[in-house]
Parts: C-alpha cells; structure tokens; sequence
C-alpha cells in the first residue's frame, strides 16, 4: 500500500510539472536579438472648438438636389390600364439590361417618365410612372425624359 501512495504521489508531481505554466519556447529559440518596438507615434493635438458631426445626414436635407418624386414614397393607389395608342399617339417600349449581350432585368425596376420641359414652377411633371420590367406605354407626341431605377 505504501508503494501505491508513493507511486501516485510521484505521479502527480510529475503531472504539476508538466502542467504548470511555462514560457512559450518559441521565446528562447537561437540568438536573435529581441524585436524592437516601433518609434513613438506623435499624439496629434487635440482640435478646439466644438465636435464635429460625422454621421450621414438624415431628414428632408439629407438628399439634396433630388426630384420631389424621388424622395416620396410611391404611389399605392394602382393606375388605370391604358387605353390602346390611337394614330396620334406613340407606345414606349422599355426594358433594363445589365449589359449588351445580358437577358432583360426581370423585376424591380421602376420607370418614370417625365416631360422634357419645366413646368411654371421649373419642376419637371412626372407623366407616368411604372413598375413593370418591360412596361408598353403610351404617350402623345413630345419631348419626355425616362428614369429608371432598380
């Protein structure tokens, strides 16, 4: 029984030794000098005055110089089908590639049209609105603009 107890007694202090935190020997290895630490950063002086904002703007200000009809919600109400082109009128056929030789984007894609000239106030008035990806629209003869956003 004595032997038992001195057996696990050395048992458990070899399991300490081999246990017990050491240094890494990566630490010692060869004759390389230790690395050297950077040169000192200079501290930038601290800025007066008071804080500077850096955060995106948000608001009616944070989209400047946009269209009214791009930074309103759209429209929820669903408009009319139009009414077949008489001789007067034209059909604006649309639709949206990613490329030349892509196939036609398939959905999210809203198209406005908008007359080519400013009304009394200089905004230009939205004509049409579509969310369709190849929408057919028909219009009376005239100047417009086309926007497309995905």
């Amino acid at each position: 029984m004595r032997r038992y107890a001195l057996a696990s007694v050395c048992g458990l202090a070899w399991l300490v030794v081999l246990v017990a935190p050491q240094p890494a020997a990566a630490q010692f290895i060869g004759d390389a000098p230790p690395p050297i630490p950077p040169a000192n950063v200079p501290i930038a002086p601290t800025p007066s005055g008071p804080a500077i904002s850096l955060a995106p703007p948000s608001g009616p200000a944070a989209t400047p110089g946009l269209p009214a009809t791009l930074t309103q919600p759209p429209v929820t109400t669903a408009a009319p089908p139009q009414p077949a082109a008489t001789p007067s009128q034209g059909v604006l056929a649309l639709n949206a590639r990613f490329g030349k030789d892509l196939p036609a984007v398939s959905s999210g894609v809203i198209w406005r049209v908008y007359s080519d000239k400013p009304d009394a106030s200089g905004a230009f008035q939205l004509v049409r609105e579509d969310r369709s990806p190849t929408p057919n629209i028909v219009l009376a003869p005239g100047g417009y603009v086309v926007h497309a956003s995905l």
